[in-house]
């Protein structure tokens, strides 16, 4: 976004709702369906899930290659962005004013 406010206040409330829905204070198996698949869509969960299987229950790292590989697609995902940062970047209407 060339407003950086707003992408701040996006950005600010999308990591809100990704600790609300990690599943780490309520477990993901007691939320209700559409939550459940809610919290598929935030990165920290899938952090969540390595981090409590490597860390606390000393799983072997292939029950954590899945989780790996969601991480993986959200490192992806915003190099689809890069043409349009880059022209955010190097227009001067989008500088802001002086």
């Amino acid at each position: 976004m060339a407003n950086l406010r707003l992408s701040l206040s996006i950005g600010g409330g999308y990591s809100v709702l990704a600790f609300t829905f990690s599943g780490l204070t309520f477990p993901i198996m007691a939320m209700y369906p559409a939550m459940r698949i809610v919290s598929r869509l935030f990165p920290f969960t899938y952090y969540t899930d390595l981090f409590v299987d490597q860390m606390l229950r000393g799983a072997p790292a292939v029950c954590s290659l899945p989780d790996l590989g969601y991480m993986a697609l959200f490192i992806i995902l915003p190099l689809l962005c890069l043409p349009r940062l880059r022209r955010i970047c190097t227009e001067e209407k989008f500088w802001g004013r002086s």
